[in-house]
């Protein structure tokens, strides 16, 4: 397995059951692979602008995900990036 399918892979497959995770990049060596980042029901949220402008808008998708009669919102994953390595 080629080094870019196996990080493509990681984001893909961690949220998972957990449906949501942070992804601390302390040096930021991710930052533009994250940010290109797609797949189908996942959502990439960065802290890099504002932290709490990132945990409100994930309070609000986790709320979709757990309340939405709709499949779209109920299904997708969430995955917060963090390049300073707070959150």
């Amino acid at each position: 397995m080629r080094f870019t399918s196996f990080l493509y892979k990681k984001p893909v497959d961690l949220p998972g059951d957990r449906r949501m995770v942070v992804w601390y990049d302390a040096e930021g060596d991710f930052k533009s692979f994250l940010a290109a980042f797609r797949a189908p029901n996942r959502e990439v949220l960065s802290t890099e602008a504002s932290v709490l402008k990132t945990r409100r808008r994930a309070g609000e998708i986790y709320g979709l995900m757990n309340e939405s009669e709709n499949p779209a919102e109920r299904d997708r994953c969430l995955l917060i990036y963090a390049p300073s390595g707070e959150g």
